[in-house]
């Protein structure tokens, strides 16, 4: 996966990223489903699993097309898309030129422009629930070549953000222990995994995911992942296009996001997290630890 800065006009080749995010003749950004860029939950947030959308606001926003595109499919109730659920009063999917589809799930049903088969940027598809709405409406992008969902930040036009990403319960797992980095530096050696909170406090939303997040032991990089994509094969999920890890290996039984295993032995080493949020806004922890 092409590092650096990833921004809505990136021109990418297949034979550099695997997942299909934008052609390369191409130089575009849609616009987000809601005015301002407004969202709860962002790509990657954990919501019982990994969330491959965003979770809209719950205050009868409009939900406007991202781009021109052609209405293929709606419905009422709920449905599956690629093993991902996407449930909710409602489903409409739009195809762009791109060759892209965003999905929109849990939309006034009532609210739905129904009689629109051909959108233009802007145009209003259905309005989202009041906050006491029992669902939850949600807009998700997809990559119908490589049938993978894509992070939306990649495509629609980047938020001002100045708020660096927060790193929190951080900890060592395994040997039956946990170690938890803050106040625990006399480490058992063994096999462990890494564990943690991480977030971006994006602008206009609750919560969302990093861009990246980077593992260093003693300066070296041992893991690397970009949120970028998420999919679903043979009934198992996977994550992070150029990393291809599943899902299920990913989360702890308590939510928070798990790297390794490493195996340590006795002596001193130095534990470095890097978190970079989309706008390149960077954290970087780093924990000194004794071996025995």
């Amino acid at each position: 996966m092409v590092s650096g800065r990833p921004g809505h006009k990136t021109l990418v080749t297949l034979a550099v990223i695997p997942v299909l995010l934008l052609i390369a003749s191409m130089a575009f950004s849609m616009d987000w489903p809601v005015e301002n860029g407004r969202y709860n939950y962002g790509f990657g947030a954990f919501r019982g699993r990994f969330l491959p959308g965003l979770e809209l606001p719950l205050d009868g926003s409009p939900v406007i097309a991202p781009d021109d595109g052609e209405l293929i499919f709606h419905v009422t109730g709920s449905d599956i898309l690629g093993s991902y659920p996407v449930s909710g009063d409602s489903l409409l999917v739009l195809q762009h030129n791109s060759g892209l589809l965003s999905i929109y799930s849990g939309l006034v049903p009532d609210s739905l422009t129904e009689y629109l088969k051909s959108f233009r940027k802007g145009d209003i598809l259905g309005k989202s629930p009041q906050k006491n709405a029992m669902t939850i409406a949600a807009s998700y992008m997809f990559d119908n070549k490589d049938r993978r969902f894509i992070n939306p930040l990649i495509l629609m036009p980047p938020l001002k953000d100045d708020k660096t990403p927060v790193l929190r319960n951080i900890a060592l797992v395994g040997e039956g222990q946990e170690y938890m980095l803050d106040s625990d530096r006399n480490i058992r050696q063994g096999s462990y995994k890494l564990v943690m909170e991480a977030t971006d406090l994006s602008p206009g939303a609750m919560q969302s995911a990093c861009w990246e997040i980077r593992i260093l032991i003693d300066g070296s990089e041992k893991s690397r992942v970009q949120y970028d994509a998420a999919w679903a094969s043979g009934g198992k999920g996977y994550l992070f296009g150029s990393s291809s890890i599943a899902e299920s290996s990913f989360f702890a039984q308590d939510g928070r996001i798990s790297f390794g295993p490493y195996n340590f032995s006795r002596g001193r080493l130095v534990v470095t997290i890097i978190a970079m949020d989309y706008a390149q806004n960077k954290r970087e922890q780093s924990y000194s630890l004794s071996i025995f």
